[in-house]
């Protein structure tokens, strides 16, 4: 048997059922409102015919809030529409640095280039990563203390990983794409779609659970 997951199914199913058994295929995005998580697996063991059973598991980073110091923040993202404000980001930056916060900034694979924009704001104010692999990324986790991030794989890592953070969305569902289990998800819901939060709505989230 061969599970095909993808977005289209004309494109590769029926070049692949001509060639192999047995071949299922799964729509990659879910038809309704329903954490991406819970639809692929909840559609993968019912096509392998195994009983479903859910047990959300994280690997146990997360710290206190009153002990976070160490902020490592992803501004990046593998779709420019993920991205919340640039603008935005270096003024939340410089409001944290206020607040004596010590700030790692990172760049994935995915986005080269996004660093060069904060450099030029902060050098040698904050530090600066790139990450060629999942494996630096986790170090750095286990080095701080709290992540922000857009909607992106690493920030999805991150929480999987354990560490307290917020993930911006505003161009995807949180209700289908949230992170799993630790990191929260920031969002403005209107009758007209999901936006992006406002700087101040960052702001006054972080002063509400007592960062600053």
């Amino acid at each position: 048997m061969v599970i095909l997951i993808y977005h289209k199914q004309e494109e590769l199913y029926e070049r692949l059922n001509s060639l192999i058994k047995n071949l299922i295929y799964i729509p990659s995005i879910p038809d309704k409102k329903i954490p991406i998580r819970l639809y692929l697996s909840y559609s993968i063991l019912k096509a392998l015919k195994l009983p479903i059973r859910f047990k959300n598991y994280h690997l146990g980073q997360t710290k206190h809030i009153s002990f976070i110091k160490k902020i490592i923040i992803h501004p990046g993202a593998g779709s420019k529409n993920k991205i919340w404000s640039i603008e935005n980001y270096i003024k939340l930056i410089e409001f944290l640095l206020i607040h004596n916060k010590k700030i790692t900034l990172i760049e994935g694979p995915a986005e080269q280039g996004i660093l060069n924009i904060f450099q030029k704001e902060f050098k040698n104010k904050i530090h600066f990563i790139r990450i060629q692999s999942p494996f630096e990324f986790i170090n750095q986790i286990k080095r701080n203390d709290f992540y922000i991030g857009n909607d992106s794989g690493l920030t999805h890592l991150a929480s999987f990983l354990g560490i307290s953070g917020i993930a911006i969305f505003g161009s995807t569902d949180p209700w289908i794409w949230n992170p799993v289990p630790v990191i929260s998800c920031l969002y403005e819901n209107k009758k007209d779609g999901i936006f992006f939060p406002s700087l101040n709505f960052i702001i006054s989230y972080l002063k509400t659970i007592g960062i600053i």
